[in-house]
């Protein structure tokens, strides 16, 4: 028969061996993912046209259609008046208030077509090469109101 000690050493150990393996199942990465709007107006008045910059950390920007099945890159997409898309969903072209950056780009000029005057949620929503939507933790929502 074992000791107590014994044991809890064996116990241990096997909690050492398995550390590694929790990593490799459900990923340990130094770089998170994320997007967010670059000197975002949150919460700001603001002027038309309004420019917004787009920042991306630990997922590839990529044009749509590009790297098919790749889980590692995406592009924009901004939902105006609207919340993060849950995962999975398709970002379709043909809603006018899911704005389109399948090009890769890195910042949008707004206009009074897309923002009239009064208050707006915009949310910076990541999108795949099919441009279905990465979900709530690859977007960012912020308001401003147009004068």
């Amino acid at each position: 028969m074992e000791s107590a000690a014994s044991l809890g050493h064996i116990g241990a150990m096997k909690r050492m061996l398995l550390l590694p393996l929790v990593f490799v199942i459900f990923g340990c990465s130094s770089e998170s993912k994320r997007v967010w709007f670059i000197d975002s107006p949150d919460g700001q008045t603001v002027t038309l046209p309004l420019t917004l910059k787009f920042g991306v950390e630990g997922i590839d920007l990529v044009p749509a259609g590009e790297r098919p099945n790749d889980p590692s890159a995406g592009h924009h997409h901004i939902i105006v008046d609207g919340d993060a898309i849950a995962y999975g969903t398709i970002i379709t072209a043909d809603n006018p208030k899911w704005l389109h950056y399948g090009k890769a780009q890195t910042e949008a000029t707004l206009t009074e077509k897309e923002l009239p005057k009064g208050k707006h949620k915009l949310t910076l929503q990541y999108g795949d090469w099919e441009h279905k939507s990465y979900g709530p933790t690859l977007a960012q929502t912020i308001t401003v109101t147009v004068k």
